[in-house]
């Protein structure tokens, strides 16, 4: 091969390996819905071979198998999830009440004792420090929450390029 045709395919290499690292979180319900469909094409065959159906009620009814195995999980499992979250946002607030009453009683004690006001300045900027922690905290909770709806609608796509990729598969590699 010329030096020409070399730096040619090395330099469409590193544009396509870097379109794919772009790329990477737009294109992950695609992979998912591929690898997907290459598990659950084999029980498309069976269901089309042995109940002598057409693909699309097939792939219908292997999708809701499998959304029937996914529905008992998480119906075991969800209500338990969301119960955890309700009761942690419930005592969240009666923590925080808490802390801050304590807080405000260490700040009564030492002044009280009549410290410098070097060392209670100091105690209130590493008090306001974990009130700073505790509301990234927060922060973090709800952020992580709307990553949960992020997957969900994630979870939505993948669904639908399964059922298409169980529909047209073979012709796609065609």
């Amino acid at each position: 091969m010329s030096n020409t045709k070399i730096w040619v395919i090395s330099i469409m290499g590193i544009i396509c390996g870097w379109l794919l690292v772009v790329s990477a979180a737009s294109l992950a319900p695609v992979f998912w819905s591929l690898s997907m469909a290459y598990f659950i094409f084999p029980l498309v065959l069976l269901l089309e071979k042995k109940l002598r159906i057409r693909r699309i009620i097939a792939v219908a009814l292997a999708m809701l198998v499998i959304l029937g195995v996914f529905v008992v999980l998480f119906s075991s499992v969800l209500p338990l999830l969301i119960n955890q979250m309700m009761v942690f946002a419930r005592e969240i607030s009666a923590y925080s009440l808490r802390f801050v009453r304590l807080v405000d009683q260490l700040q009564a004690y030492l002044d009280g004792l009549g410290l410098d006001s070097r060392v209670s300045g100091s105690l209130d900027d590493v008090l306001g420090q974990v009130l700073t922690m505790i509301g990234n905290a927060a922060r973090e909770f709800v952020s992580s929450v709307l990553g949960v709806v992020s997957r969900a609608a994630d979870i939505v796509i993948v669904i639908i390029l399964l059922f298409y990729f169980l529909l047209d598969g073979q012709r796609m590699t065609e």
